[in-house]
């Protein structure tokens, strides 16, 4: 969303359809009250709301008249859009089409945040991943699942021997994935060190429990991504997904 166009960077259904424009005026939009509103954004009926009512795209024959969505706010607060979906029908969304809109939207963020962080390292060069956990268990777990995807992954049981890797694979690794509690050099520790490095990768951090406190630090110090153990298939896809947002240019 700029400050007069709304540009559709990606589109399903309807609006990928060919001669469907790709960009229009923002005062058309549903989208410009998105991103003024608390984060969701939701008209049942167009029609019937006077924000909307008047525009084009909601009163003609093949007007929409039910819009969702979410802001897309990045790590360090700017507002740069909206992921939606619209209804030529009037649609009031369930508790499940909240959640699912909701982690989609958190998807496009981590994705954006990938892009827009990539390590400066040439693109042949950026093809490994670091897993650091002091569980076994997780270290050959996650390992396996990313050796199947064709990542080059190394593992490490703390941070201090991360730190030792990092070094030594210094032109190759883009991502780390960081336990957050371990002993020795935690994971915020860990991150802090490599931040200093001379080609900093991208660090994301895995933890079973954080205080709020513990979340503000290892934001500051620039993880944009937490995810919560145990993992979900749909969490590692997404680390999968940030993985190539990185190292792809």
């Amino acid at each position: 969303m700029g400050a007069d166009r709304c540009w559709f960077k990606a589109a399903a259904g309807v609006l990928a359809a060919p001669g469907m424009p790709r960009e229009i005026p923002r005062g058309l939009t549903y989208c410009q009250h998105a991103l003024g509103s608390s984060g969701f954004f939701v008209v049942s009926d167009g029609l019937g709301d006077p924000r909307v009512s008047h525009l084009a795209s909601v009163r003609g024959p093949s007007g929409f008249r039910a819009y969702a969505g979410f802001q897309l706010i990045l790590p360090e607060g700017l507002s740069v859009g909206s992921l939606c979906v619209l209804n030529r029908l009037p649609r009031t969304p369930t508790t499940d089409d909240h959640a699912v809109l909701r982690k989609l939207a958190d998807r496009t963020v981590e994705l954006i945040a990938g892009r827009r962080i990539r390590p400066n390292l040439p693109a042949s060069a950026r093809d490994t991943l670091l897993v650091v956990d002091d569980d076994e268990a997780i270290r050959t777990l996650l390992a396996r699942l990313f050796a199947r995807r064709g990542v080059r992954t190394l593992t490490a049981s703390d941070g201090a021997e991360a730190l030792r890797l990092y070094r030594e694979n210094a032109a190759r690794v883009a991502l780390v994935l960081t336990d957050f509690e371990m002993p020795g050099v935690n994971g915020l520790a860990l991150v802090r060190a490599l931040a200093g490095e001379p080609h900093p990768p991208v660090c994301l951090v895995m933890s079973g429990r954080l205080a709020d406190s513990d979340r503000r630090e290892l934001a500051a110090a620039g993880v944009p991504v937490i995810f919560q153990k145990p993992f979900s298939p749909g969490d590692l896809e997404a680390v999968g997904d940030f993985f190539d947002a990185v190292v792809k240019p």
